[in-house]
This record gives C-alpha cells, sequence and structure tokens, in this order.
C-alpha cells in the first residue's frame, strides 16, 4: 500500500466509524459493517507500520555514527521525528483501529440492553 492508499483506508473507516446509527436495526447494520472492516483496519495498520519503518531505517542508517550512544527513549523520540507523516499515518491507524474494537464492544452493549429490555416488557406485560 502506498501513503495515499492508507490515508484513503483510514478515511474510509473514520467515515464509517463516524455514521449516525440511532435505531437498533441502524446499531446491527453499523455492527456488521464494522466487524466486516476489521481486517481491512488490521492491513492499513500493518502498512502504515511497515512504511514508518522502511523509512525510519534509511533515515536511522545515515545518523549511525552519532557518538555516545543515545538512551533508548531519547532515540525513540528522535525516530519519531525524522519520519512525522509515516508516525502520523501510524498512530492515526493505530487509532481506528482501536477505535473499530470500542465501537464494536459499545454497540454490543446497546444491542444487548435492547433485547433485554424487550424482554422485560414481554414479562411484565404477561
Amino acid at each position: 500500500m502506498t501513503k495515499e492508499q492508507i490515508k484513503n483506508g483510514l478515511d474510509l473507516i473514520e467515515n464509517l466509524l463516524d455514521t449516525e446509527a440511532k435505531t437498533i436495526s441502524e446499531w446491527e447494520n453499523k455492527l456488521s459493517q464494522l466487524t466486516s472492516i476489521c481486517g481491512f483496519s488490521a492491513t492499513v495498520l500493518a502498512h502504515a507500520h511497515a512504511t514508518k519503518e522502511m523509512e525510519l531505517k534509511e533515515k536511522i542508517l545515515l545518523m549511525c555514527n552519532i557518538k555516545p550512544p543515545l538512551q533508548p527513549s531519547l532515540i525513540s523520540k528522535i525516530s519519531d521525528g525524522l519520519v512525522p507523516n509515516e508516525t502520523m499515518l501510524y498512530k492515526r491507524a493505530e487509532r481506528m483501529n482501536a477505535a473499530i474494537s470500542h465501537c464494536i464492544d459499545g454497540l454490543r452493549s446497546l444491542i444487548s440492553l435492547h433485547k433485554q429490555e424487550m424482554q422485560n416488557s414481554i414479562y411484565n406485560n404477561t
């Protein structure tokens, strides 16, 4: 995947996450859509990570002669600064992937609550 394809994939995921659902059928539809793109989201995340690592590898090879050795936390900050666009894509992909999981969990809870309320109302009416 190119950087542009990664951005387009993240935009698609974000649009789906932002879709409003107010009724039980809309919740079920959104849940179905989100579960169907979990694999796609993981693929986008993997490609964003690979893109970041490839860019970072090239830049670090140029800096190999830095003396004295740096602390790991400083190396991490420097590496994120060396490839800011790729780091941003990777972090966005991570957030989108996590958002899908959280949204799926929330929708499952809403659907379960709705079903339980329906059962309670049937029980109370008999």
